[in-house]
């Protein structure tokens, strides 16, 4: 059993663990949702969203060929890891500036949290569970990228 000390606690390497990992936090974001225990599924719902897109940023990066540590990223702040991932050219200026808004209203959320709890809606999950979709193309778009560009490799003499 892995504790917080393993390398591979907050990092898995192996695929299936990770897909497993992302099938459980899906399920309990559906159920969280269903359940209307909205700030417990917005809170995993970013969780899940910051994890996807530091992926999308390593694979991104492989992509074109530059080398990004996977540790360290999970530590910059989040507007500045979406700016990245547009500086890498995998968004444009109208989905960089929808991500940036949800960040924004994240921190408002959070902040409105200790006033009061009932500030969390399924709008909320809906918008980031949006966006999760949306990185998560973007990961598959540099993963093809990434393939043809090994396979072009493998061809040349």
């Amino acid at each position: 059993m892995l504790d917080e000390n393993d390398a591979d606690y907050f990092f898995p390497n192996q695929p299936f663990v990770k897909q497993r990992i992302f099938t459980t936090a899906f399920d309990k974001l559906n159920e969280l949702s269903a359940a209307g225990e909205f700030l417990g599924a917005t809170i995993l719902a970013y969780s899940i969203f910051e994890d996807r897109l530091c992926a999308a940023i390593v694979i991104a990066s492989e992509a074109q060929g530059v080398t990004q540590p996977k540790k360290g990223l999970i530590d910059v702040p989040l507007k500045l890891r979406i700016k990245k991932l547009k500086n890498l050219g995998a968004l444009d200026d109208s989905s960089y500036g929808e991500l940036i808004s949800m960040v924004d209203t994240r921190n408002k959320l959070t902040h409105r949290m200790m006033w009061k709890f009932d500030c969390f809606h399924l709008d909320h999950v809906t918008e980031v569970k949006k966006q999760i979709n949306k990185v998560k193309s973007i990961i598959r778009r540099y993963q093809r990228i990434a393939k043809a560009n090994s396979e072009l490799a493998l061809r040349e003499p």
